[in-house]
Formats: structure tokens, sequence, C-alpha cells
């Protein structure tokens, strides 16, 4: 249908032919003279074949638009930046369709309200002017209820410490969460780079019954689509949530942008990766929301610990003896002059006794404390 508010960039912002990708935040004033509630925000793009993605937020501080107004091009560098009054209407990934919020559900919109289009570009190797433009579909009916997103794993996979070896076929991440509310479940959506190769959400209920919530058996980087139910879907509390997302690092993965393969992180350009998958819910009493919010907070701090601790199990026997190698008069110490040069910055505090040498003792402590 037609929207209720068309806004686009005032000046094409101009995307370069080659080089690393660009993250860049563009501000649209949307000049609303009265409060508006959102039920569906529609994206199109001036140049597809280099928009990664699109993140939408709103600004009442005008913080943005004086970043934007600093800069002698179009917007400014990076990706969330302007502020945490900052709140989020959605966004778009190459692939995707605007979906409509479900009954009863909808964003705010505050008058006075600025866009913030946090933009992700992948260069193609042919110069382009991007000019996004923007519909807003409003609704007069205030919501009777608020909306989160649960996020396996978190913050995009950037703490599951995704470390795929070149070659390797099947690089698993998994991460489980135990709803601590009752909740009904009305969205879901995934996403990954172009190593990502399956990507699934199951449901446990406290019944011991399980219900596959979104299983992508065959991922297209260039199709990251929001699914959403025909139904709500009930997830009582105690209901466990299990994600795994499976990435292909081997010269038989077609979409591979590296031949041969090689080493791949956790990264924000498109040849590094991610992988996460976000269930949209809402909460049966909504004075609960904060419990979830809290729940996913401390569950994003355990899951960050727990893949920490199983990527480092023995980096601190290593760097113990990568550094009492550096002890050249063989005495069991090392002086100032012989410590490394990543030991140098934090020496005195290594030393405890203060006798201007380290043994192998205080750097154990030292790194157990770390």
């Amino acid at each position: 249908g037609k929207p209720d508010l068309v806004v686009k960039m005032t000046e094409p912002y101009h995307v370069s032919a080659e080089g690393r990708d660009i993250y860049r935040s563009f501000v649209i004033p949307l000049n609303l003279k009265e409060n508006k509630w959102v039920k569906a925000v529609e994206f199109k793009s001036g140049a597809p074949s280099v928009v990664h993605h699109a993140l939408f937020r709103y600004d009442t501080s005008g913080n943005a638009r004086r970043l934007d107004e600093r800069s002698r091009t179009p917007g400014f560098t990076g990706m969330g930046r302007g502020g945490r009054s900052l709140r989020s209407l959605g966004g778009w990934a190459v692939g995707g369709t605007a979906k409509f919020l479900p009954k009863g559900l909808a964003f705010r919109l505050p008058r006075g309200s600025d866009l913030v289009m946090d933009m992700h570009f992948h260069l193609s190797g042919k110069a382009e002017k991007e000019v996004s433009t923007v519909g807003f579909y409003f609704t007069d009916k205030p919501p009777t209820s608020t909306f989160t997103g649960i996020q396996m794993p978190p913050v995009f996979g950037a703490l599951s410490q995704v470390d795929i070896p070149a070659g390797e076929k099947n690089y698993t991440v998994k991460d489980s969460f135990v709803v601590p509310i009752d909740v009904e479940a009305f969205g879901i959506s995934s996403h990954a780079h172009y190593l990502g190769k399956q990507l699934k959400m199951t449901a446990t209920f406290p019944n011991g019954k399980t219900k596959v919530l979104l299983w992508i058996k065959d991922w297209d980087f260039s199709w990251q689509e929001q699914y959403n139910y025909t139904d709500f879907i009930s997830l009582p509390k105690g209901t466990r949530l299990d994600a795994t997302v499976v990435w292909d690092n081997s010269a038989g993965n077609p979409n591979n942008p590296s031949s041969p393969p090689k080493r791949v992180r956790w990264g924000l350009q498109s040849t590094d990766e991610m992988g996460s998958m976000t269930l949209l819910v809402k909460p049966k009493r909504t004075r609960e929301v904060r419990s979830l919010n809290s729940a996913m907070q401390q569950h994003a701090r355990d899951h960050s610990a727990a893949q920490a601790i199983k990527a480092n199990q023995g980096l601190g026997q290593r760097l113990v003896d990568s550094a009492m190698r550096s002890d050249r008069d063989g005495n069991k110490k090392i002086s100032r002059a012989e410590a490394p040069r990543w030991l140098r910055r934090t020496f005195d505090s290594v030393d405890a006794n203060s006798d201007g040498e380290i043994d192998q003792k205080e750097l154990e402590q030292a790194i157990a404390k770390i």
C-alpha cells in the first residue's frame, strides 16, 4: 500500500568502486508535529548492488544531526553512534521486505524526531550514488503491548569467539536461553555472511515437547528475510530456546569469497563472519518485559564468559612460557630490559614484590587475575 510518510536523503552519498566495506549513518529530519505510532518501515535503496543492510533509529536529542553537520560528506562515520537517546525502528537486510507488526504492536515515533539510518555498504567494483528512500506506515491506535527481540548467539555472534579455520566445512556455534517469563513469538530472522551454511532455532517446552521455530538448511547471503508466523506461538516460562549456527569455510562452498579458503573471524567486513537468530516476542504481561531484558543481558555476559574460557584453554600457560623464554641470563626471572613488549606496559603491576624482576609465580598470579 501507499506509505503515510515518505522521506529520502537530500543528497547522494558517493560509494567508491573498490576498498573496504563502509559503515556510515545518515540523518533525515522527519518534521513531525505530533507523536506517531509506526506499524511498518519500508526501505528502498538507490544503489541496491552495494547496500548490505540498514538499521533504522530515531533521535530526539539532535546529536545525530550535529554529527552529520560536522562532516564534509553526507552522514557520519560509524554504526550505532549518536548517543543513548536513539531508539530502534527495526531494520532491513539484502533480500528483505517490509512487514507489518501484528495487531496491538507498534513502534513509538515522537514528534520532532530525526530518522537515523545506520548503513553498511559492500563495494561492488563499480562506483555508485546512494539515495535511500524510506516509507512509514502509521496507525491511530496506540499499542496494547510491547515487544522485544531474543537474539542468539548475542550481538550477532560477536561474543562467541568465532574463529573459522580454512577448509572447515562445519564450524558450529550453539547457544541456549531459558525464557524467564511467559511470552508469545510472532516473527524470526537470521543473519550471517558468505560462509553461513545452516541456522536453526528450536523451542523445548516445559512439558518436554519441541518445536522448530526456524530452520534454514542452505543459507543464502542475498536472502536475509524476516519471517512472521501466521499466529502467535506461546512460549511459557521455562521454555528453552536452542540456536545453532554452522559456517562452511571449505573450497566446496560456492559462496566462499576466498580462493583458496583462508581463516575467518568475527568482524564487520562482509568477508568476515557473523551469525545469529533473532526471535521477536511480546510478553503476556507487559510489566514483565524488564525481567526478560535483564535476563537477556545476563545471558550475553554468561555466553561471552563461557566462550572465552573455551577459546582460551591453555592460553595462560602459553603466555607464561612465552614470557619466560625472554630470560636471557638464565636466572629464572625477567628484568624490565628482558621483558617482551606486551609485558612492559604492565610490568610494575605484575612485579608484585617490586624487586624490579618478574618470576614465573608472579606471571601466573597476574594472568589468573585477568
